[in-house]
This record gives C-alpha cells, sequence and structure tokens, in this order.
C-alpha cells in the first residue's frame, strides 16, 4: 500500500534539503501547491506512473522515497 507524505512531513523534508527553517517555508508563499501535489493522485498508464505537472512529480518522487 502507497503512504504519501502529508504536509508536515514534506516540510521536515523541505528543511533538511533545503537548510532553511521549515517555519520559514511554512510562512513562504503558493503552500497551497505544495498540499495540492502532495494529495494528487498519480496517472497510471499500463505499469508506467506518469504525471503531467513537475511539482506534482517531485512530491510522488519523494513520497515513494520516504515510504
Amino acid at each position: 500500500m502507497t503512504r504519501y507524505l502529508n504536509l508536515a512531513e514534506y516540510f521536515v523534508l523541505a528543511e533538511l534539503v533545503t537548510e532553511v527553517p521549515a517555519e520559514t517555508l511554512t510562512k513562504a508563499g503558493r503552500v497551497d501547491l505544495a498540499d495540492s501535489a502532495l494529495h494528487a493522485p498519480p496517472l497510471d498508464v499500463g505499469s508506467v506512473t506518469r504525471t503531467r505537472l513537475p511539482h506534482v512529480r517531485s512530491a510522488q518522487r519523494t513520497s515513494r522515497e520516504v515510504g
């Protein structure tokens, strides 16, 4: 079963990667895009999962690596 990241986990990972405090990142604009990307379902084409939007692909890759 696939487990997707929640928004809090996303910001913890973003803090580790960017070395910018999560509190600062959560105050940045367009947090709604991150939340939307984390909840976007994958588009299944046969055995290959594809999406069109780069921010969705990024969120999906991150959730697979963590989960």
